[in-house]
């Protein structure tokens, strides 16, 4: 391992959503900001490309929890969802689905 601090963070965010219920880790209080989770995962896939591909799997299962979560009314990734219950407060918008798509470039961009 080339790096024991960004395997040991790079660990903590891959358990932090093995142990959430919901793709979108709590960003504020009962609040998820989706755009910060795919930061996260583009740190995740950054690591798999500089070291081994040991969070591929954590990728891949966290990108189809994605793909059956999208707005419902416009299948977009939506701005803000409710952190327990995955619902959407806000639907997308131009802020947050442009960081996300930026960094979902990174993280699989066949998505």
């Amino acid at each position: 391992m080339k790096n024991i601090r960004s395997y040991l963070s790079s660990k903590a965010i891959a358990d932090a959503i093995d142990l959430s219920k919901n793709p979108y880790l709590e960003s504020y209080s009962g609040k998820a900001w989706l755009a910060d989770m795919f930061v996260a995962m583009a740190s995740l896939r950054n690591y798999d490309k500089l070291d081994t591909s040991r969070f591929q799997s954590d990728i891949q299962s966290w990108l189809r929890e994605v793909q059956k979560k999208l707005d419902p009314q416009t299948q977009l990734i939506p701005h803000k969802v409710n952190s327990e219950t995955n619902a959407v407060i806000e639907g997308p918008r131009g802020s947050s689905v442009g960081l996300s798509l930026l960094m979902l470039r990174e993280i699989d961009p066949a998505f």
